[in-house]
């Protein structure tokens, strides 16, 4: 082989063999380790935020990061997930109400689905009423803000939604109720009575439903006619669905 070409092909394996060898090292200090050496986390379930970021979740999102932000997010962290002892867990911050736009733009009046106005504790569960649509109580809460319930049927939703919607968790638990159709007998002799949250009854007294039927003139224009609806029992919960009835 020519003299020449030894010379030229030294200098070419010599830089291979230097990218070979730093690359380790560059790979390396691209990711960023909570624990020390790159060892397992101790508590990688423990609650480092109010959001409700685990160790784990943190790990994951530093991993990415270099120089001094790594080192400033190490120091943050690795002592309460890669140490000996379990740190406290933060107390996780409820979750808000969410914002509903344009309330108040449909064409009944408001209609809180728990009284008071409070958020459900439970919005995922899905209640099914007589005249209504099928829906979680979530969507119920917005679309009674945005009024787009009937007027009529307000209270009965408010009864029905009570319990399987958790509207006594987000409200002060209601104070001793009274009995069906009368006083609460008796009383403990005086003080003032908290406000009472809680829709009337214990699912066995009838709902007075207004319904118009006639021409137009008003919301109450027309022949009116009061109808009972008779409620037929308390509503049925099970783990996905509130089945609700009123018949007239």
């Amino acid at each position: 082989m020519p003299f020449s070409n030894l010379n030229r092909r030294r200098p070419m394996a010599l830089a291979a063999a230097l990218l070979a060898m730093m690359a380790p090292t560059v790979v390396a200090q691209v990711h960023c380790n909570m624990c020390a050496n790159g060892a397992h986390m101790t508590w990688p379930l423990a609650v480092l935020t109010p959001q409700g970021t685990t160790c784990a979740e943190m790990s994951t999102r530093m991993g990415g990061s270099t120089g001094n932000v790594c080192r400033e997010q190490q120091s943050f962290w690795r002592t309460p997930c890669c140490g000996p002892n379990k740190p406290r867990d933060v107390r996780v911050a409820p979750t808000p109400a969410p914002v509903v736009p344009g309330a108040g733009s449909g064409p009944h009046p408001r209609c809180d689905i728990c009284i008071g106005g409070g958020f459900p504790g439970n919005p995922a569960m899905v209640i099914n009423m007589l005249y209504l649509n099928v829906g979680d109580c979530g969507q119920y809460y917005n679309t009674g803000r945005q009024g787009n319930l009937p007027e009529h049927l307000c209270q009965a939703l408010q009864y029905f939604a009570y319990e399987p919607c958790g509207c006594g968790a987000q409200q002060a638990p209601p104070g001793p109720g009274p009995s069906p159709g009368g006083g609460n007998g008796g009383g403990n002799g005086g003080g003032n009575s908290p406000d009472k949250k809680t829709p009337d009854g214990d699912g066995k007294e009838n709902l007075k439903l207004s319904n118009s039927r006639g021409g137009a003139g008003g919301r109450y224009a027309g022949v009116r006619r009061g109808l009972k609806g008779k409620i037929r029992a308390k509503p049925i919960v099970d783990d996905a669905t509130t089945v609700v009835t009123i018949e007239a």
